[in-house]
């Protein structure tokens, strides 16, 4: 279920910036709401696996590489609760 609404192209576009490694806030598109709920339930309990999946499949629409390289410093450094705290601030908005 989550991997087709990962290829559906009506998500909506975020601001993120405030936890991001570069210092200009870039407008990107992010996938569904409950993608993102997914991705924090896999951060939340560390599952680096299930994140790295899920941000593989997301990585075939190329609409979604901005937010997965927002991300990525987060996943390759094991850094879960800024992960999760990112992820938080896109399930806010």
């Amino acid at each position: 279920q989550i991997i087709n609404d990962i290829n559906e192209n009506n998500s909506p576009a975020v601001m993120l910036g405030d936890l991001s490694q570069s210092t200009d806030l870039a407008i990107i598109k992010t996938p569904e709401h409950k993608v993102i709920l997914e991705l924090k339930n896999y951060a939340i309990n560390h599952n680096i696996l299930a994140i790295r999946s899920l941000l593989s499949t997301l990585e075939e629409n190329a609409d979604y590489l901005p937010f997965i390289e927002q991300l990525s410093p987060f996943v390759e450094r094991y850094q879960f609760s800024k992960l999760d705290e990112l992820l938080s601030e896109l399930l806010a908005k």
